[in-house]
């Protein structure tokens, strides 16, 4: 999911979507996505049924290196040092 496609659905500008979200929340659209993936990530992980890269893919962070340094930025640990815990 992506600003364009979230705006495309509700009929209104991209630019003007997020100047609105921004002033509404005091963040951004796709902050806001990334802090919401990394948390699902994280619940999927504590399940303990699926691969980093199955959560990733999961959560729709294709990239597997960029889930990673997202994980890191939000939750403060890797996937991985998360898992072993």
């Amino acid at each position: 999911i992506s600003l364009n496609d979230i705006a495309e659905s509700i009929s209104i500008n991209s630019s003007y979507l997020s100047r609105l979200f921004k002033s509404d929340t005091g963040q951004n659209i796709i902050e806001y996505l990334n802090k919401i993936r990394v948390e699902k990530a994280s619940s999927l992980i504590e399940e303990g049924k699926y691969s980093l890269k199955e959560i990733s893919n999961k959560v729709g962070i294709r990239n597997y290196n960029y889930f990673f340094k997202l994980y890191k930025k939000y939750i403060g640990i890797t996937p991985s040092e998360h898992k072993k815990k």
